[in-house]
Order: structure tokens, then sequence, then C-alpha cells
């Protein structure tokens, strides 16, 4: 009779389990990692188009006019240079403050900008002009994402 052959415990069924085992955790940080990545770009896209401008992006006109229309309203107007090396829209926020100390906002959009282009803006508040203050309180991004 020949002899029976020695039992060998599952030992390779065990070794498959690991490398399974391993090969899944390592697929799963790189997916963590690559959606992690995806994401840091999109909130860096969302910035760059709608996002805070940086300040090294644009310069403003020295002086922010601040004067009563012909119908009493009050107008504020003023420049603003694209000074970055790419094309830019910018939304500029306009606050608006009466002698009471009550401020309420106007929002300006611009073109798409060239470099070191300048767009003249303007926006009118409806409200007695007397003792009204004007001053741009924010510039925001406001980029077309499809240009270069």
């Amino acid at each position: 009779m020949p002899p029976t052959p020695a039992k060998s415990g599952n030992k390779g069924c065990w070794t498959a389990v690991i490398i399974v085992a391993v090969i899944t955790v390592l697929f799963g940080v790189g997916i963590v990692g690559c959606i992690a990545w995806v994401g840091n770009e999109a909130s860096d896209l969302v910035d760059e188009t709608v996002g805070p401008a940086d300040e090294a992006d644009y310069e403003l006109s020295e002086e922010i006019t601040c004067s009563e229309d012909d119908l009493g309203s009050v107008q504020a107007s003023g420049e603003i240079t694209n000074t970055s090396n790419e094309q830019r829209g910018f939304l500029l926020t306009i606050e608006f403050t009466d002698g009471s100390g009550a401020r309420t906002t106007e929002s300006v959009p611009t073109g798409q900008l060239e470099p070191d282009e300048t767009e003249s803006w303007q926006t009118v508040f409806g409200t007695d002009g007397s003792d009204v203050t004007c001053s741009v309180d924010e510039v925001s991004n406001l980029n077309d994402p499809f240009t270069d």
C-alpha cells in the first residue's frame, strides 16, 4: 500500500486570502486618494471661477466716485484693471452707507478682461443721495471656466 500523503493544512488558501486582502486595501487607498485629488482640483476651479479674487489679480481706480444723479439716486463708479497674466472677469460688491449708518450692497459684473485691460463700472442705488458714501466692499472672480 502506498504511503498516505501528509496534510497541507490549507496554507495556500490563507496565502491567497491575505494577498487578496492586501490588494483590496491598496486599491481602496488608491480610490480614496484619487477622490481627494479630484475634489481638491474641483475646489480650486470653483475658487478660480467664482471665489474671492486675489488682490494681485486686479487694481481698482484710486477714487471711487459717489454722486447723486438727476433722479436723486446715488451713482457709484470707478475702474478696475486686470493685472493678472490671463483673461479674467470680476464681480464687484459696492457698499452704500447712508448718514444714519444703514448699509446696502449692489453687485457689478465686469466683462472678461484681457491682461492689463481696464474697464469702467457703475451702479445706481435708488435712495436719497444726501450723506451717502460708496466703497468697494469685495472683489470676486467671475471667470468663464471654458476660456483659456
